[in-house]
């Protein structure tokens, strides 16, 4: 989106049409003496005007920034994604990560985990377009009263590490801090610090950073980089996500209790690769069973209907090499892929919702070779089940290899960092799949 665009969403949900100001109250709210607190809240007022040249000031700043690396003269940041993405109301439990300073002596650097800087912040969401933006719920409405703004002195300091008791905040701190309520989740960074003087190359600070958030895990504590800001947009799996329990059916069938235990993993994880492998997995299961149930099939089908010719020799050594031929298939992952989506998809325009159809005809993930696109785009619609079926079967083996295999040499290579967003446009059509290999596979029990 544009700069204008950005100031324009930000100030319609600080300031009233027809006010200019907002009168802005400073309090505490863990203090019970209302006596105490009457006295002592800082009250002062934000002009629009003055705050409208701050937005421009900030977002005039060039400054040196890639996808998640967003560096100054003095300090670098990298975008991370806390507890597999589960962003909001995060701040109070990583606290304890937000204080602590990790200072190498040797090199002079310092290494900690911090809230995003704001301007790194509002930099990421102009790359979004504005109906992104709004669709993805960033935007936390404050706490108004009339045209008051009234802001926590525990969330100041938090945020800012400002102790206020003593000292107004300045116009532009208290800026920054009204910026922030307004934005949900909270946006975390690994953060570097070096002399000004210092030759750190972009390289040597990715590097460092990467290391950093590498000792950090080892510890268990759940933070990955994420070099694709689209993580933080409204892009995760919500499937029935706003289902309440009058929704759910009474249970009529018994399911395989090891595909449960698959389903419900990808769907307690936020991670896009743990969800497409868990439903790989799903199918995987029927691999060896559906290939030679359907064989057989086959066969019995063949050799038992009145017209087929069992006395002539060359038809019969046909049939052979093809049955041969058939096995040679089903002996390799992709034919047994191939035969258990026949199984399952009976109907492939019922799989996925009608908006999520055009990404799998016209779009590829960014981590597969563009060589392959032909093979892999297909139209849910066609009313060729069989070519349907093909092209589907290839996308997600490839996919499946790009996710297992990670050659230096091979050609569709998955980068958690870079293909994360486009990894999980993938899910919803295996998820569909693997939701009807458990049910079409299920006992019926009533």
């Amino acid at each position: 989106m544009e700069k204008e665009d950005l100031k324009k969403i930000i100030e319609e949900n600080l300031f009233d049409k027809d006010n200019e100001s907002i009168n802005v109250n400073i309090y505490e709210d863990d203090i019970e003496d209302e006596e105490y607190i009457q006295k002592n809240i800082q009250k002062t007022t934000v002009y629009k005007d003055k705050f409208d040249d701050f937005l421009d000031n900030i977002l005039s700043k060039e400054q040196e920034s890639d996808e998640n690396i967003h560096r100054t003269d003095i300090q670098a940041e990298m975008l991370i994604n806390v507890d597999s993405g589960r962003q909001y109301s995060s701040l109070i439990r990583f606290r304890h990560l937000l204080k602590p300073v990790l200072t190498d002596s040797n090199n002079q650097l310092k290494y900690s985990i911090n809230l995003i800087s704001l301007k790194f912040l509002l930099t990421l969401f102009l790359k979004s377009s504005v109906d992104d933006f709004k669709r993805s719920d960033f935007i936390r409405h404050p706490r108004m009263d009339g045209n008051l703004f009234r802001i926590n002195k525990r969330y100041v300091e938090i945020q800012k590490g400002t102790e206020i008791e003593d000292e107004k905040l300045c116009d532009a701190d208290l800026y920054e801090v009204m910026i922030r309520r307004l934005i949900k989740p909270d946006f975390f960074v690994a953060k570097i610090q070096f002399p000004a003087s210092y030759g750190l190359s972009a390289e040597d600070i990715k590097s460092d950073l990467l290391s950093f958030i590498f000792n950090i895990n080892l510890k268990g504590i759940k933070l990955r980089p994420s070099e694709d800001w689209q993580d933080f947009l409204d892009l995760r799996n919500k499937h029935y996500s706003s289902m309440s329990i009058e929704d759910v059916k009474i249970p009529r069938k018994k399911y395989d209790e090891n595909l449960l235990h698959l389903y419900s993993d990808a769907n307690w994880s936020d991670n896009p690769f743990t969800q497409y492998m868990d439903y790989y997995q799903i199918l995987e299961n029927f691999f060896t069973e559906i290939p030679k149930r359907r064989l057989i099939k086959y066969i019995k089908d063949k050799i038992t209907n009145p017209k087929f010719p069992y006395k002539d020799n060359n038809v019969l050594y046909g049939f052979g090499k093809e049955i041969a031929q058939l096995q040679e298939i089903n002996k390799k992952e992709e034919g047994q892929l191939r035969e258990t989506l026949s199984e399952f998809v009976e109907n492939p325009n019922d799989l996925i919702e009608d908006d999520l159809k055009d990404y799998y005809k016209d779009e590829i993930p960014k981590f597969i070779d563009k060589r392959n696109k032909k093979d892999i785009i297909f139209d849910l619609n066609d009313n060729n089940t069989d070519k349907v079926i093909k092209n589907m079967c290839k996308r997600i083996y490839i996919v499946r290899n790009a996710l297992v295999h990670n050659k230096s040499d091979r050609e569709n290579n998955y980068d958690p960092s870079k293909h994360y967003s486009s990894l999980k446009r993938e899910v919803p059509l295996i998820r569909a799949i693997a939701e009807n290999a458990i049910i079409y596979s299920s006992e019926d029990y009533i």
